[in-house]
């Protein structure tokens, strides 16, 4: 039994948080609805994984707990105009919605059915919640969505020597770091990603701590707590390079250009257009888009933005296309600086305030001789077409 009163306002901005919560098709009615709690006024639901809890004001007599079918729920709050008075009763497993001279029966389930709720007034380790949206976008694209190993599906919360404190992601290909703080409670820490579609279209939490069931965010009148990955990130300062030999600068708009022409080479085909080939020169850089056979489909030449530091004969490494356009885009820099010590190992992108730093992996092996010849090819058509 639940009787509740309070504005189509109120209610309507209480539910929209569970938006991205509460998945429209449930094979368990369960988690298709939300409770709510007359005498606390407050909104709880979960998708097993994450749980959030909204308060919002009542008015009048409110009493009583109830499960009600979200989705439907909150389209018919939304289609009610604002500051209009709504009750909300519930008997038999139906809820009716009343306003003014309107009625609307609605599907509901009792509390109990709806299982333990995850909020727990103990934490530990509570820090700011400022900045995290910034840090979690600067390295979720690099989360690996291959759930063979699950514990590199999600952003792990490091401190150590070498790195300070930082948010982590990798997938085995990429990686990507940036400061944010991480006190001892939280290091090593695993933030699963898909916590991270409710957490984008919020604000900055307040705080952030650690609770029994996980990690748990609030805001005022509002909290989420998201599992955490039981699992141990890998040591990711292994594979970063402490020094690197070689550096070059190109321009990332440019940059940018080539590999969306390239990939435009790959439609319809899986492979064609998916990996490219830079050949190092002491002057110039040419960037071939490799074919299914391993043959360059297109190429276009670029040149440095500034003297590059280089080895004296010509280089050649490949990247994925998909891979450095996703930190291209992450770094957001107008010029792009690759380090490097040799072309089977890792590159190190970041930006010069320290902001973000990321890890590119090679596709293959190098291939001076080919790096060699095209260079060669392109600086002729260049020679051709200048004539």
């Amino acid at each position: 039994m639940m009787n509740l009163k309070t504005t189509s306002g109120q209610l309507r901005a209480a539910l929209a948080p569970f938006k991205r919560l509460i998945e429209k098709w449930n094979r368990y009615p369960a988690l298709g609805c939300v409770v709510i709690d007359g005498d606390a006024g407050t909104i709880t639901g979960s998708n097993l994984d994450q749980w959030m809890r909204v308060s919002f004001a009542t008015s009048g007599a409110s009493s009583g707990r109830a499960g009600v079918d979200y989705v439907t729920l909150a389209g018919l709050v939304h289609a009610i105009p604002v500051d209009v008075d709504v009750s909300l009763a519930v008997d038999d497993e139906r809820a009716t919605v009343a306003f003014g001279a309107a009625r609307y029966e609605l599907p509901s389930l009792a509390p109990a059915s709806l299982g333990d709720w995850a909020f727990d007034e103990d934490g530990s380790g509570t820090i700011s919640g400022s900045g995290l949206k910034r840090a979690i976008t600067d390295v979720i694209w690099a989360v690996d969505e291959d759930f063979t190993r699950y514990y590199l599906n999600g952003v792990c919360f490091s401190a150590n020597e070498r790195f300070g404190e930082v948010l982590v992601a990798t997938d085995g290909h990429r990686m990507a770091a940036t400061p944010f703080p991480v006190p001892q409670a939280f290091n090593g820490l695993i933030l699963p990603s898909v916590a991270w579609p409710i957490l984008k279209y919020l604000p900055d939490p307040e705080t952030i701590r650690i609770t029994e069931k996980g990690m748990s965010f609030r805001w005022p009148g509002m909290e989420l707590v998201s599992k955490l990955i039981d699992g141990t990130y890998p040591d990711y300062t292994k594979v970063w390079p402490e020094r690197t030999k070689y550096r070059f600068n190109l321009d990332a708009r440019a940059l940018s250009a080539i590999a969306r022409r390239q990939g435009i080479m790959g439609s319809g085909r899986h492979y064609a257009g998916s990996e490219m080939l830079f050949a190092l020169g002491a002057d110039r850089c040419a960037i071939g888009a490799r074919g299914e056979g391993g043959d360059v489909i297109g190429a276009e030449v670029i040149g440095y933005t500034n003297k590059p530091d280089l080895p004296d004969a010509p280089v050649s490494i490949s990247y994925s296309r998909r891979f450095l356009r996703d930190t291209l885009k992450a770094l957001a820099e107008d010029v792009l600086t690759f380090h490097f010590s040799d072309a089977s190992g890792p590159a190190e992108l970041s930006r010069p305030d320290g902001s973000l730093r990321t890890l590119l992996m090679p596709i293959r092996g190098s291939n001076d001789a080919y790096a060699r010849n095209l260079l060669a090819e392109m600086a002729a058509e260049q020679r051709v077409a200048a004539e």
